[in-house]
């Protein structure tokens, strides 16, 4: 048994025993299997080694939610129908779309008893074979078949039993299960039209009795679902649709016209090149001036290269010689070829010859801008910023583009010399071999010069996905479109992508040859770097603090004046430290961790974690605000009426049974919950309006309370549920109200009680943030005090009322003044 196999053993073996999460895998398999030792063998992380090896077993699926799936054992008694056709049988094969979808589930080689099953597709000349896939056979497979007959194929293991169906049911259930998975993954009403693949698997996801015994063909269920197949695909049947990704294709189409200030000639440059690219892939030959001249077009290049990344082919060998093809015309028109070439050899790693390629296509056309831009990039990494000043100047970059202003400042400190002239050190060499971009710039600009090269390169649309990946994993519930755009571009986000997503050791393996000798190095050190709980020990207010690990108890004294400046002795924020040039340097990002954060912070970073788990953390520190009411259920505010089901009077007497009616208004009547002995709060304000019931309260479970009391004498006919994330929207959620009559005036000597009153009952209370502690008890504790300086520090950070606490005054109460 190969070490690959006993991993995936080990892997099947502990899905099957009921571990279901992908990280309880992770863990087990790190205890029970040489999967670390492999994965270092291989030079991969072991989390991504394992995820690699699961994918190419492809029988054990990991869903987006992590849940692990053994996808054989799903497949095992799977049993699906098909009508044979002549052609069929004669050609000892049988189409897959759409009743025999799903026949290779969890299956990477099929059999049949009496030989191998393998699926083909047809071409123009390659009749009979369907061109969305036939499963063909051993010769004779399918003979004691007629045209017509249903066939049942049983999955039992890796083998596939065709036999002739003797009883066949009429499917309702799965035609339900079609129906309802159809309009909740795509929307019936979505123009929109999917695999059958796709709604096969998730409806025997959904209910694993499904398909068990015979029914009839797919096709036929699909057909009662209101679901028609064409092509490929299947959707709605009374209505015009789409497949998911010709949808996809015309959005994105949409997208780029936007992103890139299309107009009219623009869009026929763009279709021009796409059909130029269509008549290449199917071996016609293409007028290269022409298609040069298209391409070179405005953004069109540009579009072209984001629509092959977007789909995944701008890698492929096609594209390469696409623009191999154009640019071999040796005409002034093929820079624009040249730069997707480029492209295609910077994607593929060929790092070195695209940048000759971007030389090659400003020596065709010194003034083309993207292939300026493009290699204004190599120069950044290579060290030299007057020629990326040069370049990106030439390309029209204004003064304020973030891009030229930082290299700008790099270059102000650089003597005016040219990259081919001789260095002024006197060495003899030339002054780009020797010191360009080297010793005139101080150790703090080359740090963060490398640090910006990682963020460039983490940022390119390239690893967009990756970005959308951890951006989506620091979501919360209900977020809007523009939070995850924002999130996208968080530089924390970036950091993550850069180092524990992977992208500093791409980066390095890439572009490592572009950057000067000593940087290689320091990257090679970086890759290895980690994120860690600092707390502030000293700093001087401008430029210098020093750090302390709250795990290892390592000291650091580092230069930052960001950090210097922004953070107090005793503040904690969680950092990454690089070393470089003998100091070492905060990574830029530094995240404030209050002490209600820093248990679950911890608890991250003591055990395995990854981007994801340090996004998902990160996200909920951006969260808006969970409100709720003092018995902790959110805060929404419900309105419902409710209408007698025997009468007024059998609900006015539940009400005076079970509410407190209110002494001036006989037509209201109060739910109260006991706080404590000193203090009742309102739960719930009940109101007769004619002949209904008006309910007000704070929560759904509030509502749903009041729902269940009155049972048996009242309906609820309407109820308005409306969310509250801020003060400001219950405000605005209130505005349609009726206004409330002005509270009578507060004496301040009682505003003055009830605070003192309150803060006295804090220091005793069970702080989660002083991990149950009470403030006695932590003010106390030498391990703790610290926590209780910065939690009391955290609340001068919000607005003050006159019944907020006073920090000062809790400090005083602790003995904490000093």
């Amino acid at each position: 048994m190969t070490s690959h196999s006993s991993i995936i053993s080990a892997a099947l073996a502990a899905v099957s025993s009921g571990i279901d999460h992908y990280l309880e895998l992770f863990d087990h398999l790190l205890e029970h299997s040489d999967l670390e030792a492999q994965a270092l063998e291989a030079e991969e992380k072991p989390d991504d080694y394992l995820f690699y090896l699961l994918e190419d077993d492809g029988r054990i699926l990991v869903t987006d939610e992590d849940e692990l799936i053994r996808l054989d054992e799903l497949a095992e008694g799977l049993v699906f129908t098909h009508r044979v056709t002549s052609e069929e049988v004669a050609g000892d094969m049988v189409d897959l779309v759409p009743d025999l979808s799903l026949l290779d589930l969890g299956a990477k080689e099929l059999s049949t008893p009496d030989g191998p099953l393998r699926l083909e597709f047809g071409r123009v000349d390659d009749a009979p074979y369907s061109p969305h896939g036939s499963w063909v056979g051993p010769s004779g497979w399918l003979a004691g078949f007629t045209p017509s007959d249903i066939v049942t194929f049983r999955r039992i293991g890796d083998q596939v039993v065709a036999e002739a169906a003797t009883e066949v049911g009429e499917g309702d259930t799965e035609v339900a299960a079609l129906r309802d998975a159809f309009e909740i993954w795509v929307g019936y009403d979505e123009g929109l039209g999917d695999e059958p693949q796709n709604l096969l698997t998730r409806v025997v996801f959904a209910d694993r009795l499904l398909f068990r015994s015979p029914v009839r063909p797919v096709v036929e269920l699909l057909a009662d679902a209101g679901l028609s197949v064409e092509g490929a695909f299947v959707g709605p049947t009374d209505s015009e649709w789409k497949p998911q990704g010709v949808a996809a294709a015309d959005e994105f189409r949409s997208q780029l016209r936007r992103r890139y200030g299309f107009n009219d000639c623009c869009d026929d440059a763009y279709d021009l090149v796409m059909d130029a690219w269509i008549a290449h892939r199917s071996g016609l030959d293409v007028p290269a001036k022409v298609v040069n001249r298209a391409l070179g077009h405005g953004s069109v290049v540009e579009a072209f290269t984001d629509w092959a990344n977007q789909f995944g082919i701008l890698g492929s060998v096609s594209v390469g010689d696409f623009a191999t093809a154009l640019a071999s015309s040796g005409r002034r028109e093929s820079a624009a070829a040249l730069m997707l070439r480029a492209r295609h050899n910077e994607v593929v790693g060929e790092t070195l010859a695209a940048e000759l390629d971007l030389e090659e296509a400003i020596a065709a056309d010194s003034d083309f801008g993207p292939a300026l831009v493009e290699l204004a990039w190599y120069a950044a990494d290579r060290g030299d910023a007057p020629r990326v000043i040069t370049l990106l100047r030439k390309a029209g970059m204004g003064q304020d583009h973030p891009w030229l202003s930082f290299h700008e400042s790099l270059g102000s400190q650089l003597p005016k010399v040219g990259r081919n002239e001789p260095c002024p050190c006197g060495s003899g060499r030339k002054y780009k071999q020797c010191h360009l971009g080297r010793s005139e710039i101080s150790t703090r600009d080359r740090a963060t010069w490398l640090l910006s090269k990682l963020t460039v390169f983490a940022t390119r649309d390239e690893f967009g996905s990756a970005l959308v990946g951890l951006a989506s994993s620091a979501m919360w519930n209900d977020f809007e479109i523009d939070d995850l755009v924002r999130m996208c571009r968080d530089e924390f986000i970036v950091e993550l992508a850069v180092f524990e997503g992977g992208l500093a050791s791409e980066f390095r393996e890439r572009r490592g040859m572009l950057v000067p000798d000593d940087e290689a190095e320091i990257l090679e050190s970086w890759e290895e770097s980690s994120l860690a709980l600092w707390e502030v020990e000293s700093t001087d207010g401008v430029a210098t603090v020093t750090l302390r690990d709250t795990k290892t108890g390592d000291v650091e004294t580092v230069t930052d004046r960001a950090t210097a400046s922004r953070f107090l002795p005793g503040d904690q924020v969680l950092a990454r430290l690089l070393p470089g040039w003998g100091e070492m340097w905060l990574s830029g990002v530094m995240v404030p961790v209050v002490p209600q954060r820093r248990a679950s912070l911890l608890e991250i970073l003591d055990h395995h974690h990854d981007a994801d788990t340090l996004a998902e953390w990160y996200g909920a520190l951006h969260a808006p605000p969970r409100m709720s009411n003092r018995e902790g259920e959110p805060l929404v505010l419900c309105e419902a009426r409710l209408c007698p089901t025997d009468g007024w009077n059998a609900l006015e007497a539940a009400l005076d049974e079970h509410y407190e009616r209110d002494d001036t208004d006989e037509d209201v009547w109060r739910e109260f919950v006991e706080i404590d002995e000193e203090e009742r709060l309102i739960r719930a304000v009940l109101r007769r309006r004619d002949d209904e019931l008006e309910v007000e309260v704070n929560s759904e479970e509030r509502l749903a309370r009041v729902a269940d009391q009155l049972f048996d004498v009242a309906e609820v006919v309407s109820e308005t549920i409306r969310p509250a994330r801020t003060l400001k929207e219950v405000q605005a959620m209130q505005a349609d109200s009726p206004p409330l009559p002005a509270p009578p005036p507060v004496d301040p000597e009682v505003v003055a009680e009830l605070r003192d009153r309150y803060e006295r009952r804090w220091l005793d209370d069970e702080i989660p943030a002083l991990s149950g502690m009470t403030p006695r008890q932590a003010a106390a504790d030498p391990t703790r005090r610290g926590d209780l300086i910065a939690l009391l520090r955290s609340f001068e950070k919000y607005p003050s009322h006159e019944l907020s606490m006073r920090p000062e005054v809790m400090r005083k109460h602790l003995g904490l003044e000093d």
